[in-house]
């Protein structure tokens, strides 16, 4: 979708926060992160399905503690990169779809 624009604007790694800002005009129904360890191999991936991203929205997850969470709580201490991977609804008949063409990446320092 080209109207879908986001980014990851910041990452806190004290609370395990990741800040994403929604904009593009489609909203983002949830959003997959994938979590780096310093040796770049993936240590998590944490699937945010409870709460949209409106468009034109920023929003912040809390991956350690958030209860609409798919998977378990995520330790930023650690880790020196974070993916996001966007789902979008799909057309009239149509599921929710995954645009892996569009990862936005955010390397912590």
């Amino acid at each position: 979708a080209t109207d879908l624009k986001f980014a990851i604007t910041g990452v806190d790694k004290t609370t395990d926060k990741v800040t994403v800002d929604n904009s593009g005009s489609v909203a983002i129904n949830a959003i997959e992160f994938r979590i780096y360890g310093t040796d770049g191999t993936v240590k998590n991936t944490k699937t945010n399905t409870g709460s949209s991203l409106a468009a034109y929205g920023i929003k912040t997850y809390t991956l350690g503690v958030d209860t609409v969470q798919t998977s378990p709580a995520v330790d930023l201490g650690t880790a020196n990169k974070v993916d996001a991977i966007a789902t979008i609804a799909g057309d009239a008949g149509q599921g929710p779809i995954v645009c892996s063409d569009n990862i936005q990446s955010f390397t912590i320092s």
